[in-house]
């Protein structure tokens, strides 16, 4: 069972007697966000996960660790489908759609996400949704990037 990040966010550090605190969090890849949420580094897979589900993070979390996800180094886009598929959902590719249809359909109901990377020597990777017609955290947009696309059906 992972330890669930709002544990980290009320008790108590042992080394350092304060909660949460910045060094113990730096140790095990976490990060306290501009509200004073505990999250995990490189979450995006979570926060995509979560959009799509509705559920809370740590749920959200405990799935994508159980799928692959190791935290401040990120998910593989196959591991995000399994982990969309662990819970009961079908994950379809559809990267022959292309982002601006995909735009256009999410409007219409359906559920995408995008599992991104840039072609550079040091190469970021990214995931984000398209839902309600609305894109989601496309911090890649002005890059040159390589994308596979996936529908996501209750």
């Amino acid at each position: 069972m992972v330890k669930l990040t709002s544990d980290w966010a009320t008790e108590r550090c042992e080394k350092h007697d304060m909660v949460s605190c910045g060094d113990c969090l730096d140790q095990k890849r976490m990060r306290r966000t501009a509200t004073g949420e505990v999250r995990y580094q490189g979450d995006c897979s979570v926060d995509t996960f979560r959009e799509i589900t509705g559920c809370d993070y740590d749920f959200a979390a405990e799935v994508l660790h159980e799928a692959g996800f190791t935290p401040g180094q990120g998910t593989r886009a196959t591991d995000l489908v399994k982990a969309f598929e662990s819970v009961g959902f079908r994950v379809t590719d559809v990267t022959f759609m292309g982002l601006d249809e995909a735009l256009l359909q999410s409007a219409h109901g359906r559920d995408f996400f995008v599992a991104g990377w840039t072609r550079s020597r040091n190469p970021e990777g990214h995931a984000w949704t398209i839902t309600g017609g609305k894109v989601r955290r496309d911090f890649l947009r002005h890059k040159r990037i390589v994308f596979k696309m996936f529908e996501v059906t209750a």
